[in-house]
């Protein structure tokens, strides 16, 4: 076949998919009313998942079932731990969720999207640990059971990464719990019905839904050429990701506004087609570290900048020092230590603090969710078509310039 009837049966062949995916729609909308998508993002860790565990575990939970739920939890668990005195908190010293009595801890840390600080969970440790608490067990919960990286877990002690780190997901730790929570609400529809609903977010969070959608698309895939076709979107995808995350930033790069134009750029962070290749097409030592950072201003000799970010998980955005001039991990940078930065983080009502040791001061994440690694979320696949993105484009940087707007008001009212 010539290169055109190739693409012309490829074209035909997408047509079909389209028309398959439209006749799959109706069994998706029969669980598209959901309470928890309608009031939050579904992938919101703090403001939906932790919270609504929170309730859950805590033996105050408006559930009335005391300790119950917690119970079932530490039980499935597989830990020895006492329910008398039990607390539970969410969001104590920036720990997720954390159970204790007064000699036990267990600190959940809740992995949705965002992606591990350094020592994070070796800090939480060290929290729990000083406070004459030494039975401690730390649970990394995301929605794969992925390990946490060695960034995260950096200075923990050996007996804690062997024996009391426990990697646990959604999907095999928290839906069967939750199947258990179920059964012991016969008698309270209210409740059963709320955590049901929660148990169908997870499903579509973690693709449990799909296997019957997934036996209609092979059979489909199966006549006449289709499996073909299918091979050759395959075989070239991880190209079309690159391609689609270069347009990306070259258009980007293009539309910086006019208040940015002629700041300087840090070259080390610019995006470029060796660092993509590296991110993209290597298997070790990958680099997520590119993007656009833009000087704009200093203050005690160290160079602060707005840096949008590819990053490993999701595409984000804040206020960071150059630490390209002094690669030191242990440097106290001189404007974390101004009294004025919790004021910064207030008025910037969706951003996070960066780590003591951090470069980063503040940062957040942009409303649409690109992500260039996992390359399935609806607004990073609208991104390879030209419209789209150049109206992404647009809307980010409005985002961002209103975040910048800020940064440079507190910036101008500085001790």
């Amino acid at each position: 076949m010539n290169t055109l009837l190739d693409f012309t049966q490829l074209d035909f062949f997408l047509k079909e998919i389209a028309l398959f995916n439209k006749a799959q729609t109706p069994l998706r909308e029969r669980e598209k009313f959901n309470i928890f998508t309608i009031i939050r993002n579904g992938h919101e860790e703090v403001g939906l998942h932790s919270k609504f565990l929170f309730e859950l575990l805590s033996p105050e939970g408006s559930h009335k079932k005391k300790a119950l739920f917690l119970k079932l939890f530490i039980q499935q668990l597989g830990v020895d731990f006492r329910l008398e005195n039990v607390e539970v908190f969410c969001e104590k010293n920036n720990i997720d969720l954390l159970i204790q009595n007064n000699s036990q801890a267990i600190i959940i840390e809740n992995k949705i999207n965002a992606g591990d600080q350094p020592e994070q969970l070796s800090r939480y440790y060290n929290i729990v640990h000083s406070s004459k608490i030494k039975d401690i067990h730390i649970v990394y919960l995301s929605l794969d059971g992925k390990e946490p990286s060695q960034q995260s877990i950096e200075n923990l002690p050996d007996d804690i990464k062997d024996n009391r780190l426990y990697n646990k997901s959604y999907k095999k730790f928290i839906n069967p719990w939750l199947s258990l929570c179920v059964k012991e609400c016969a008698t309270q529809p209210e409740i059963r019905e709320t955590i049901v609903q929660y148990k169908q977010l997870l499903n579509h969070l973690t693709m449990s839904n799909d296997i019957k959608e997934r036996e209609a698309l092979l059979n489909f895939l199966g006549k006449g050429d289709n499996m073909k076709q299918a091979h050759y979107i395959a075989d070239n995808w991880i190209h079309m990701k690159w391609h689609t995350e270069w347009e990306f930033w070259n258009d980007f790069y293009n539309q910086i506004p006019d208040s940015l134009k002629g700041l300087p750029i840090v070259e080390e962070f610019l995006f470029s087609s060796d660092k993509l290749d590296n991110a993209i097409h290597y298997e070790r030592n990958r680099n997520y570290e590119y993007g656009l950072a833009i000087k704009l201003f200093e203050y005690n000799n160290e160079d602060i900048c707005l840096y949008i970010e590819r990053n490993s998980q999701r595409l984000f955005y804040g206020i960071i020092v150059d630490f390209t001039k002094d690669r030191n991990n242990d440097k106290d940078w001189n404007i974390k230590s101004s009294s004025d930065i919790q004021l910064l983080s207030e008025s910037l009502t969706h951003s996070v603090l960066g780590h003591d040791r951090s470069p980063w001061i503040v940062y957040q994440y942009p409303k649409k969710q690109i992500n260039f690694e996992h390359f399935n979320h609806t607004d990073t696949l609208d991104l390879a078509n030209q419209q789209k993105r150049l109206q992404m484009v647009v809307e980010l940087w409005d985002e961002i310039k209103d975040f910048v707007d800020i940064v440079i008001d507190w910036k101008t009212n500085l001790n």
